[in-house]
């Protein structure tokens, strides 16, 4: 959270005053001498008020010095409940768009979110072609680390578009059924090595960017702390809360996604899966049945995706995602000016 100097100056005087007032109702010689510390106190906070007016702070994460030797802080990119995710660059080498890194740090007490075998684990599967989690770049070589990097994904979280653009009739239909589609695939390729990411309801997790050449967008999970040992209901309940986020809980395609060159029974189609993402919970208690319907959806969303295909809908999430993304110039311009402050940990955590 950004501070606010003045404001926060203006309560250091009015405390100090206070104090003062209190001080001078006693006359010990003690506390003669407190008011004069006092009232340097008050000139102190006056000044500093006035003279950080002009230089905002624009944060107040701290870093530990192992990272901070490495890297160099540029923007706050996301808060999480674990910790904050910041834009870095390298300090040594070539400091361009293409060397950025999202650099997590974990807050206090939350260092056993993250433990160092599963950021191993997770280095070792990401070389698989169904592995849409952004690449482990580098972490603390501790047994549990205070911070970790990650692959810098450009465009823009699901959360974010559904909070701007996507706010009143949620996502294009053909956007909802491609991000299902490749939500079951990650969660599936995760399943055959025993894990599940359960940290994706709310879709500040799940990135949107645009991939040359596809019409549709990349969809990347940015998160590791998400990621714990397989529960099939945990898996299935992440998913649709995304998905049922996306469709605005609606049990059918919302008239402004209906083009009239839409085949009638694929807008049929997808309204059965609107309706079913809706009442999720009812089914999902069923396993053999939840198995079955993970198995037949991998094809009828794909099928739904293309067959609803929106151009100009696709389009317009190309553009948003164009205008989201940090650009070279940007990062140039924070280089030079870094639009983040932080406070470095002299001593880092010891395993």
């Amino acid at each position: 959270m950004e501070a606010d100097v003045p404001q926060r100056s203006l309560v250091m005087m009015a405390i100090a005053m206070c104090l003062q007032h209190l001080l001078m109702s006693t006359m010990t010689p003690m506390f003669a001498c407190f008011q004069v510390i006092l009232k340097s106190f008050n000139v102190l906070s006056a000044s500093f008020a006035i003279s950080q007016i002009s230089i905002p702070i624009l944060s107040q994460t701290m870093i530990p010095q192992s990272a901070n030797s490495k890297y160099k802080p540029l923007k706050r990119l996301g808060e999480g409940k674990d910790g904050d995710v910041v834009l870095a660059v390298p300090r040594v080498g070539v400091q361009d768009l293409g060397s950025c890194i999202a650099l997590k740090i974990l807050k206090d007490g939350k260092t056993t979110t993250m433990a160092r075998k599963m950021l191993e684990r997770l280095k070792h599967l990401q070389h698989n072609e169904d592995h849409l989690i952004a690449a482990i770049r580098d972490y603390q070589d501790n047994e549990l680390p205070e911070w970790h990097c990650m692959s810098y994904i450009p465009g823009c979280s699901i959360q974010k578009l559904l909070e701007t653009t996507y706010s009143e009739h949620g996502m294009p239909p053909t956007v909802v059924c491609h991000v299902l589609a490749e939500l079951v695939r990650v969660q599936g390729h995760l399943r055959d090595h025993s894990l599940t990411h359960i940290d994706l309801g709310a879709g500040g997790n799940v990135m949107l960017s645009n991939k040359n050449g596809d019409a549709w967008p990349s969809v990347t999970l940015v998160d590791f702390s998400g990621v714990y040992p397989y529960n099939q209901r945990r898996e299935v309940e992440h998913v649709f809360r995304l998905i049922k986020r996306m469709t605005k809980n609606l049990e059918a395609v919302p008239e402004c996604w209906i083009s009239s060159s839409f085949p009638q029974q694929e807008v049929l189609a997808a309204g059965m899966i609107y309706e079913m993402i809706c009442g999720w919970e009812t089914w999902v208690k069923d396993g053999e049945h939840l198995a079955g319907v993970w198995s037949l959806w991998s094809k009828r969303i794909l099928q739904s995706k293309q067959s609803l295909k929106d151009d100009v809908a696709l389009q317009t999430l190309r553009e948003e995602l164009d205008t989201a993304r940090i650009t070279e110039k940007d990062v140039e311009r924070m280089i030079e000016t870094p639009e983040l402050v932080m406070e470095v940990l002299r001593f880092d955590a010891v395993s």
